[in-house]
């Protein structure tokens, strides 16, 4: 059996080493390459994007250099990341490069509905603070670590203020591959996320978790039966 690459995108604050579980519950069958975003994580030291279309278009050029080209290929994208790999599919079917064969959403309202929480790049720490833990995103118990959070909420108050200047099309672009959405009941609806359907011209499937926003935690082996599925069968 032919293996597939998996590229993983990150949700609004986040680093590739979220992607470390489901890496793990894959690796036997599906190469999972997470990939980081500018001053996060592997490359904190680079400076932030200024701009959404500037993410997406060093996402674009990351994904070139990170893909297998003896491998198809898939995207992952969580919560913010979602979008992100929307746009990287607009962007090579602009290009002409060769297309992913499945795009995979998680956690994240379709990009034509209003955006989860109310944070922006001028929100205090106690507004970040508030919505992380409402997404169950930080351990109570660092609350009181000055350095962590100092650390933590400025890419999650930069990443927001991105997704802030994110226009969607009144009439979306469909991919042409199949779409699968993940998404937590505690965190979204499945009506919401139905909307999906609408970015694909493909098969579109949607599954539901408990927990909440950053429900992949715990979840890596259901999440990692349904890639292998869609994937490999």
């Amino acid at each position: 059996m032919q293996k597939i690459q998996l590229i993983c995108f990150p949700y609004a604050g986040g680093t590739a080493a979220f992607f470390r579980g489901l890496k793990e519950e894959l690796q036997d069958q599906i190469e999972v390459t997470a990939v980081e975003y500018a001053g996060h994580g592997t490359r904190r030291k680079e400076s932030y994007y200024s701009t959404f279309e500037e993410l997406v278009q060093d996402m674009t050029a990351m994904v070139r250099d990170v893909r297998n080209p003896e491998l198809p290929y898939a995207l992952f994208g969580y919560s913010m990341g979602s979008v992100v790999a929307y746009e990287v599919w607009k962007a090579y079917q602009k290009q002409g490069v060769e297309l992913p064969v499945h795009v995979f959403v998680a956690s994240h309202r379709p990009p034509h509905l209003p955006l989860q929480g109310n944070l922006n790049a001028d929100s205090s720490e106690e507004e970040v603070i508030e919505t992380l833990c409402n997404f169950g995103g930080i351990d109570p118990r660092l609350l009181g670590n000055k350095r962590f959070l100092d650390l933590y909420i400025q890419p999650v108050k930069v990443d927001y203020g991105l997704l802030l200047q994110y226009q969607a099309a009144e009439v979306p672009e469909k991919v042409t591959c199949d779409l699968t959405a993940f998404y937590a009941r505690e965190d979204l609806t499945g009506e919401e996320v139905r909307q999906w359907q609408e970015y694909t011209e493909g098969a579109f499937t949607q599954y539901e978790f408990s927990g909440n926003h950053f429900f992949l935690k715990g979840n890596e082996k259901p999440v990692g039966d349904v890639i292998r599925e869609k994937l490999l069968s």
